[in-house]
């Protein structure tokens, strides 16, 4: 496997700090190579650092699978490795100088994604309740959902006590939707997101709220 080499062009300056003849380089603070079970490179991985706690930012990335994560940043160093259907990796490092203070010690990793197994739950993509504006008790509650700009037939949610259950395994721009009789309709937007392996949505929390219609 080839790892992406740690240092670029170079010549020779002067440091007036310690009177060392450094390179003038860019030495990468962390090396990584990404691949799969099979051993094939994963390019397009999300793959992001921190140093010493601080911001994320992300690493640079090449065909191959690999990447660079900082450039002559010294410190506590935590990559992340995430791809929707793999198990996220996150690995560590302490990344130091050289004696000469010219550079930093670079590290080199590999790290091997595992492919998510997901679960064969049912996960519903809103949880959605329905109250009167005055507390008032319901005939005839209904609620039911639909794509957002999508030309579909509503769906019917499943009542569950005061909660409804909506869109089994559905994601995406969402619109959940309640009445009861002698009352308004009152309709709520949400975006469900996949979870972090691609293997169920998100669920989100709907609150719908109905008024007496005008007599």
């Amino acid at each position: 496997m080839r790892l992406l080499p740690l240092l670029l062009v170079a010549c020779e300056i002067d440091d007036p700090d310690n009177g060392n003849a450094c390179t003038e380089i860019a030495m990468a603070s962390v090396s990584l190579s990404v691949a799969d079970l099979d051993g094939a490179p994963v390019s397009d991985a999300t793959v992001t650092y921190t140093v010493d706690g601080g911001e994320a930012a992300d690493c640079e990335s090449w065909d191959d699978g690999q990447y660079a994560c900082g450039w002559e940043q010294p410190g506590t160093i935590v990559v992340t490795v995430a791809k929707q259907g793999f198990v996220t990796v996150t690995e560590t490092v302490e990344v130091g100088m050289t004696d000469d203070g010219c550079h930093v010690e670079g590290e080199v990793l590999a790290v091997t994604l595992e492919e998510v197994a997901c679960t064969a739950e049912i996960v519903h993509a809103v949880q959605a309740t329905l109250v009167g504006s005055s507390g008032e008790a319901l005939d005839n509650p209904e609620v039911w959902w639909g794509y957002a700009d999508a030309d579909m037939e509503p769906v019917a949610c499943e009542p569950d006590g005061d909660t409804w259950w909506c869109g089994e395994e559905a994601w995406g721009d969402i619109e959940v939707y309640g009445t009861a009789d002698g009352h308004t309709t009152d309709m709520e937007l949400v975006t469900v997101e996949m979870d972090e392996y691609g293997c169920h949505p998100v669920t989100e929390s709907v609150d719908l709220v109905v008024e007496w219609l005008p007599d």
